[in-house]
């Protein structure tokens, strides 16, 4: 991971708690919105991430402009609302985890594309579940928001990920 990756990195996993700091303390939450546009700089920088640069600053954007305190808890709604359509979409065309496997340097065959085209569906469907859970966190107490989004979410991203990495290795070993 580049050094931009992991500033990155270290943004998102930051947000949620300088998010329950900042609105605890009484600060002015516009100071929050910060982080988004610092993440879409930073995307600015890597090729092939002008999407998600353009995210960061629209969302931090629309928090500074907004004045409504509670958008700096929508964020990571957003984000995953984002990144749920993006797999989803992908269906239309070539599906994402068949991207992400040729460029791991897999052949695939018939038996690797229906199982990219599962997986695929299989993440948007649970970034529309993390998206909604999201949602929920919003309304409930601040505390119940922090851990949410700054731990258990962070979490079941890291088991999908490893548990659908796991299987795509498997498949991919019998495919090619």
């Amino acid at each position: 991971m580049t050094h931009l990756g992991k500033i990155g990195t270290f943004v998102a996993v930051l947000y949620p708690f300088a998010v329950a700091a900042v609105l605890t303390a009484d600060f002015s939450f516009k100071w929050i919105a910060f982080l988004p546009i610092l993440a879409g700089f930073l995307f600015c920088l890597r090729p092939g991430f002008r999407f998600l640069a353009f995210v960061g600053f629209f969302i931090g954007g629309f928090m500074m402009i907004s004045g409504y305190t509670m958008s700096v808890l929508w964020y990571p709604v957003m984000m995953n609302s984002l990144i749920a359509f993006i797999f989803a979409i992908s269906l239309r065309s070539k599906p994402l985890i068949s991207v992400f496997a040729e460029r791991m340097g897999y052949i695939l065959d018939t038996k690797g594309h229906v199982y990219a085209r599962r997986a695929t569906i299989a993440w948007a469907i649970f970034m529309s579940g993390l998206s909604f859970f999201s949602l929920l966190s919003v309304f409930g107490p601040l505390w119940v928001w922090t851990v949410f989004n700054g731990c258990v979410s962070y979490i079941l991203i890291g088991f999908m990920l490893a548990g659908e990495y796991l299987i795509r290795r498997r498949v991919m070993c019998q495919t090619g």
